[in-house]
């Protein structure tokens, strides 16, 4: 009964030392999720996808015929417009079979309606080429898309990591004011009773001042970096977000990772956006090629219409005629303008697959630099955190040492920032950490993935 009472208290202290670390965790995943909602830059790329999206789409009316309804209207006495106008209405007459007729017409109101219908029956490839372009642009966008929604999530992580970061120097800087407190109370009672100098008092109210301004200035850093953590989740900068997260919490989560390089470095070639993007703008300038090598073939159009004419207002039908026919083009000789357009089109190939082979090899480096800044962020923790005890342990003895009349103020003092800089190192090394954990997340395009967050 016993042993399973002890059982019970060790799982319920357990929980609650877990319960912070994925309260945390969850918090930052939901400003994330929120800003992939609301920021207002990541709506306007998306936008730019839609756009690139119904440019792909419309592109493929082109292997469709067009149709169209089209209306004119004209009045003139120009004799070959007068001539083919009554032709067309089939109302030219005997009166008009004479010089006068054909030299000075009377003018005559034509309103012409017509159907018509044209179809790019072929064209060298060169409207398959043109839509297979537009498709790998929008692929391009999506990436990009993909792209600019983890550089979005990292911005968040940043600022809630900064956000985090000011609370945890605000709260240290309040142990600090606490603390020099305390020492003003001790200098002022051991001055009463004549066992110190008045100038201890002044020192402990002068580092006492020093510790305040201190928290003041991490007071203001801490309301700026909320701020500007509403504002990349799409919330209005006047309008702090709360956090309740911390630090600790964060790398009590995160502290065991652990990845090989090799690993890091396919996955980021398989699934970062901006390189996949780079890659596709390749696919797209392929095409580009074609469509300029099109211009070798000849060009095949069919079209047909229907019109009817007539001379009060537009519809009216005084006579009707159509017309089916094709026509085909073939471009012997352009002064060497084709040749110049395929070659253009192969040097923007060439400057593709250029920018594709540099962004793999900055991605690479990437990739590289954020593992080693993990490791090295990591030992800073490991490091700094026994600092911290020692500083305590040290503080907590020139303080009995000060009491006992063996320590001076200064010493106090001195011992006081040490506990305050060592605090400092640690709850920045937290932050590197983080921060350079979840950079070589983002450099590997598993950001999201990495915070569970589902696009």
């Amino acid at each position: 009964m016993l042993r399973g009472k002890k059982l019970r208290v060790w799982g319920v202290g357990l929980l609650l030392f877990l319960l912070p670390f994925s309260a945390s965790a969850g918090e930052l995943k939901g400003l994330v999720e929120r800003a992939l909602k609301e920021n207002h830059g990541l709506k306007g790329e998306g936008w730019s996808t839609v756009a690139s999206k119904e440019e792909y789409l419309a592109s493929w009316g082109l292997f469709f015929p067009r149709l169209w309804f089209q209306e004119e209207g004209f009045r003139s006495n120009n004799p070959p417009f007068v001539w083919m106008t009554k032709m067309s209405r089939r109302d030219v007459t005997l009166g008009m079979m004479n010089l006068e007729g054909f030299n000075r017409p009377h003018a005559v109101t034509d309103f012409k309606s017509s159907v018509n219908v044209a179809w790019p029956l072929f064209h060298g490839g060169e409207v398959y080429s043109t839509v297979m372009m537009n498709r790998a642009f929008y692929h391009s966008a999506q990436r990009w898309l993909g792209s600019n929604k983890e550089r979005v999530a990292l911005m968040v992580v940043e600022r809630y990591l900064e956000a985090a970061w000011a609370r945890s120097r605000v709260e240290a800087a309040r142990l600090a004011v606490e603390s020099a407190r305390g020492h003003v109370s001790t200098a002022q009672a051991r001055f009463k009773r004549g066992m110190a100098l008045r100038a201890d008092v002044l020192r402990a109210k002068v580092y006492l001042a020093s510790m305040e301004d201190r928290l003041a200035r991490e007071e203001t850093a801490w309301e700026v970096a909320k701020r500007s953590l509403s504002l990349v989740v799409g919330g209005d900068p006047r309008v702090p977000v709360e956090i309740k997260g911390d630090l600790k919490s964060l790398y009590g989560d995160l502290r065991d990772f652990h990845a090989t390089l090799d690993s890091l470095v396919s996955r980021a070639l398989e699934k970062r956006g901006d390189y996949l993007a780079q890659k596709a703008r390749v696919e797209a300038e392929r095409y580009g090629v074609k469509r300029a090598k099109s211009d070798y073939f000849p060009k095949i159009d069919l079209m047909a219409s229907w019109e009817w004419h007539g001379h009060n207002f537009p519809g009216d039908s005084d006579a009707s005629n159509w017309m089916v026919g094709g026509v085909a083009k073939i471009n012997i000789f352009d002064g060497f303008a084709r040749e110049h357009r395929v070659r253009k089109a192969r040097a923007l190939l060439a400057m593709e697959r250029e920018r594709v082979e540099e962004k793999r090899r900055e991605l690479v480096l990437e990739v590289v630099s954020g593992l080693l800044k993990v490791r090295e962020a990591r030992k800073r923790v490991d490091s700094s955190r026994s600092s911290v005890e020692e500083a305590k342990e040290a503080l907590r003895v020139v303080e009995k040492r000060y009491g006992a009349g063996l320590a001076t103020i200064v010493e106090v003092n001195d011992a006081q920032s040490a506990l305050v800089e060592a605090r400092s190192l640690y709850l920045g090394a937290l932050h590197d950490y983080l921060a350079a954990l979840y950079t070589l997340q983002y450099s590997t395009g598993g950001l999201l993935d990495f915070m569970g967050v589902e696009e």
